[in-house]
């Protein structure tokens, strides 16, 4: 069967991106604290691994304070950000601080003095279990250990390289 698709023997990191950019994610902030104070990074790599035991895993940038945070603690926040959050998702992805991040988000202590994030469509506190390589990336298991949603917020997603209103 043939078509028009482009079609490459070998990705490079550029189509990847561009491949990558085709498929629709939800857009999330990690949080943690650790020896030098609270720290948050943007992800839109996140996603249930286990219901039996419940296990989600999330990826960070190898070089992230936020990740060197969450090794320290032992534990982590997944904030899975809302439609009109796309600011604190850009908030997330710059080089600031883990203080300048958070002076400027509303935001709750939970479990163990990590952060989570006020006015998000959904936040689990994880207990670190699991720390994998992945390329530049680390690939972080956690086990759920405290959770709340807000059955009445629309997700904010990644599409094309932009953030996005899902019709609901």
């Amino acid at each position: 069967m043939c078509d028009d698709r482009s079609v490459s023997a070998s990705l490079d990191a550029q189509e990847l991106r561009r491949l990558m950019s085709r498929w629709t994610t939800g857009v999330a902030v990690v949080t943690s604290r650790g020896e030098d104070g609270p720290r948050g990074a943007t992800t839109n790599a996140f996603t249930s691994l286990s219901l039996d035991p419940p296990l989600v895993l999330v990826c960070l940038d190898r070089n992230s304070h936020t990740l060197q945070a969450a090794r320290e603690s032992g534990r982590f926040c997944v904030n899975v950000l809302a439609t009109g959050q796309e600011e604190v998702a850009r908030r997330f992805a710059t080089k600031l601080s883990g203080e300048e991040k958070l002076a400027a988000v509303p935001y709750e202590i939970r479990a163990d003095g990590i952060p989570a994030l006020q006015g998000t469509l959904a936040w689990v506190v994880c207990e670190l279990i699991r720390d994998v390589e992945g390329g530049d990336h680390a690939i972080l298991i956690g086990r759920p250990r405290e959770a709340g949603i807000d059955p009445h917020a629309a997700p904010l997603v990644f599409f094309g390289g932009d953030f996005q209103a899902p019709q609901l």
